[in-house]
């Protein structure tokens, strides 16, 4: 029999150690390929062949290959092999496949040859997502046979890989999965290759196996222990009625260290100390993990006290203050939450408390949970979800939080959002970097910072892709490099320095690439804008003129590849072979052009401000649909647009065809229609001195992004990702709305487009779009990324909310440009 765990209720703790369903009887299969194939199907076959004592795979450019046992279905199981590479073989991507059911769901552990690591893939038919991180690096020698053992027990799966013949290591590799049904299992591999497999097993009741069992029932009752003893109750009411004004709902929700765990119980609650009521509540009734007591809309503040008490006799309580809904100043929100954020939301989950702030927060609980619900982290960071930074902290999209911090504080008088902000910086730049130690390719001691690493506050190191080992990737968001130069400045000019070594790979032509492995790679508009802005930072702080120059060398590479007839560029000019190369996109008019903007405004250098001028120009020029009132997101260089069609495959699904989506789904992909319409009233700003000097062309495309974004409003789910989103959060069906950052970027478009008309229109569609994601997202002292769950994330773009609403209460304050 294969040992079984008791099932948990649902949270961190149950996806910890959440069980298969039982399988009848054990399995054991072996195979040393010395006969025929008969115990094996192949897809294709004609790729597979049993020859000379082995099994070899032939797989040629492009293709898949499986090769599935012929057992029954197996959830918890131990896999192992012996296999070698030919030395001509074109890539090294192989490992097992397992749990593959009838309906093409399956799991695959794979090494992976770029990042030189063991990772987890799920698949369902041929769309596919990465489960957790990869594993640090480990090197494979063609020719020589390596040894390669899975073990999956429930929701855990480990391997490992290593020379046969050596000390067998110990697990190299570890995840969680939400696969738990059962399913067959074999060999796959990936791409081009040429491999030979030697013996394949399979069993149910090896000694390991059953050892990794006992082993997490172990880890599971002492966390049960642990748990027991810092179980709480937070208390905290929505800001809003629901039903018309009517009803408030309380959300109660016991919780254990960083993570919700619900329990079953009876919950009392009363109201001022007389009005008393209670039910009988089992896990079935959490919503969300939340139980939820509905009070009538009070007229005046009332106490509420709540208590949840368990058969075994526990008890937990809490109070809140009920106060009657009604809508403050904007500037309300923005104090509220970065005092919230300093108190509750501060590093103290490692060996040692920190001022970093953390990435995810339960707006419930006010604690980071070790791993957050993935609700729609999936869909948004395209498949990515170290991008989430889960138990962590990443400056790099902090920068909007950070300049909200620093301008409450110029706005109050009140020091100490600054002095927040401030050590927060310090910390991160002097103790969050990768190692610089030669061991892996990106080992460059550039911050552990951006859309591939960030910094584990539980774990104090580096986190992420390839286990914190991965690249260093700064993308679109504007970081305030002068700022931080002043608070750390050799910290500062050795991220310039290392930049300038590892990312740009052509010191003449500044060709660049978004990794920092010194190799020519994807070079995006938006990560050639980071680094450019960097330099020309930098060129203003030291003096130095081979920082301007650097930035302008940086420049060059988008403006000298550009279509010299439409002056459009593609987004990734470098010899990629894909459809970024041969297309513009709102990320040159968006993020790049502001890049430029602010590189202008930093060093007074009109270089700068030409080129930005000239693609926010072009790309009006070509890309405005005047029957449709709208814009295209997606321009071939010689300036025709590119018509709607289905979403492609694999790269190409996020190719933004037709028109543009204002209120966007994904993180990053290639649309980035409200930073477009940023730009251009940024460009107008920074064109003159006084509105009778500007240049009326920009401000007459700001006018048409305002139309289109109008046009667009209420914020919504946008049509790109629709589906998807709403599949992996049905919630958001019902809540509306779009992401924090969306709303901010609106607003503060809004706010200086009212600047710079005077019109109160502008200013009454900013209020507007602040007052629903006031009542769309704050709550308990905190914003939420998106209505239909409960985190704050910093890459759902809080931060840049707080700082729109900060415009918007001071709208007329002088300019201070856009965000």
């Amino acid at each position: 029999m294969i040992f079984r765990f008791v099932t948990l209720p649902i949270g961190w703790m149950a996806a910890q150690f959440a069980t298969t369903a039982p399988v009848a009887g054990a399995e054991q299969f072996a195979d040393e390929f010395s006969g025929s194939s008969k115990e094996w199907e192949f897809a294709p076959p004609s790729m597979w062949s049993v020859k000379g004592g082995s099994l070899h795979a032939e797989v040629t450019k492009g293709s898949d290959t499986r090769a599935l046992a012929k057992t029954k279905s197996v959830a918890d199981v131990l896999i192992e092999t012996e296999l070698r590479f030919a030395a001509d073989s074109p890539r090294q991507n192989f490992g097992f496949v397992f749990r593959a059911d009838d309906d093409e769901h399956r799991l695959i552990l794979r090494y992976y040859d770029h990042p030189k690591a063991l990772e987890l893939l799920s698949f369902h038919g041929s769309a596919w997502k990465r489960l957790g991180e990869r594993s640090a690096s480990i090197n494979v020698t063609p020719g020589d046979w390596h040894t390669m053992k899975l073990a999956a027990v429930g929701s855990t799966v480990v391997a490992k890989l290593w020379p046969s013949g050596q000390a067998e290591p110990g697990w190299q590799f570890h995840a969680r999965v939400e696969t738990l049904h059962a399913g067959r299992a074999g060999l796959v591999v990936h791409d081009a290759g040429k491999f030979e497999f030697r013996k394949f097993t399979l069993s149910t009741e090896a000694p390991a196996l059953r050892e990794l069992q006992q082993q997490l029932e172990a880890e599971r009752l002492a966390m049960l222990k642990k748990l027991r003893s810092s179980l709480r109750l937070a208390v905290a009411p929505r800001a809003f009625p629901e039903d018309g004004g009517k009803t408030r709902v309380i959300e109660v929700v016991p919780f254990a260290q960083a993570d919700r765990y619900p329990l079953a119980g009876r919950l009392t609650w009363t109201v001022n100390g007389k009005t008393v009521r209670q039910r009988q509540v089992t896990i079935g009734d959490y919503e969300r993990q939340a139980l939820l007591v509905e009070l009538p809309e009070p007229v005046r503040a009332v106490r509420v006290d709540v208590t949840l008490s368990t058969a075994d006799g526990l008890e937990l309580k809490n109070t809140a203050i009920l106060e009657p809904a009604a809508l403050k100043p904007w500037r309300h929100y923005v104090k509220q939450s970065i005092e919230t954020l300093i108190e509750h939301g501060r590093d103290d989950y490692g060996p040692k408390k920190t001022p970093l702030i953390m990435a995810v927060l339960d707006t419930t609980t006010l604690r980071s949970p070790r791993e957050p619900e993935r609700l729609d982290a999936i869909v948004r960071l395209e498949g990515r979800i170290h991008r989430r930074a889960e138990r962590g902290s990443n400056l790099w999209y902090d920068q909007g939080l950070i300049n909200a911090m620093r301008h409450l504080s110029e706005l109050t008088g009140e020091a100490k959002y600054a002095r927040a902000a401030d050590d927060y910086i310090r910390h991160f730049l002097a103790n969050c970097n990768k190692p610089r130690d030669g061991r892996y390719g990106y080992h460059t001691g550039l911050p552990a910072w951006g859309s591939h690493i960030y910094w584990d506050c539980y774990e104090e190191r580096p986190a992420g892709d390839q286990n914190g080992s991965g690249p260093h990737e700064i993308l679109v968001f504007r970081a305030n490099w002068q700022n931080m130069s002043g608070l750390a400045p050799k910290e500062v000019r050795r991220i310039a320095d290392g930049v300038w070594e590892h990312h740009i790979v052509d010191e003449k032509t500044g060709q660049h690439n978004r990794h920092d492995d010194g190799r020519v790679g994807c070079d995006f508009a938006f990560s050639g804008g980071s680094f450019l802005l960097l330099f020309a930072t930098m060129s203003k702080v030291t003096g130095e003129s081979h920082y301007l120059d650097k930035a302008k060398t940086v420049a060059d590479w988008h403006w000298k590849n550009r279509n010299r007839t439409t002056n459009l560029p593609a987004d990734c000019p470098g010899p990629n072979g894909r459809y970024d190369g041969s297309h513009t996109f709102t990320t040159v008019s968006g993020p790049h052009a502001m890049s430029l903007l602010e590189a202008y405004r930093v060093t007074g250098d009109d270089y700068f401000r030409q080129i930005a001028n000239t693609y926010i120009k072009s790309y009006d020029k070509f890309g405005w649909d005047e029957e449709a009132k709208t814009y295209h997101a997606m321009l071939e260089l010689a300036g025709k647009p590119v018509p709607d069609r289905e979403k492609g495959g694999g790269y190409g699904a996020y190719a933004p065809y037709g028109h543009v989506n204002v209120w966007r789904t994904t993180f990053y992909s290639y649309e980035f229609t409200l930073s477009a319409a940023q730009s251009a009233i940024l460009a107008y700003e920074l064109s003159g001195k006084g509105r009778d000097k500007r240049d009326p062309e920009l401000l007459a495309i700001a006018k048409r992004w305002a139309s289109v974004v109008e046009g667009a409003m209420p914020a919504h789910t946008g049509r790109r990702w629709k589906k998807e989103l709403e599949n992996s959060m049905p919630r958001s069906r019902e809540t509306g709305g779009a992401y924090a950052e969306d709303y901010g970027r609106a607003i503060s478009f809004f706010v200086h487009l009212h600047r710079a008309t005077g019109q109160k229109h502008h200013l009454d569609l900013a209020n507007r779009l602040a007052e629903d994601a006031v009542c769309k997202l704050y709550h308990n002292g905190l914003f939420k990324g998106h209505a239909a769950k409960p985190y704050y994330e910093t890459t759902n773009g809080v931060g840049l909310l707080l700082y729109a609403l900060l415009e918007l209460d001071s709208h007329d304050e002088p300019l201070k440009g856009a965000l």
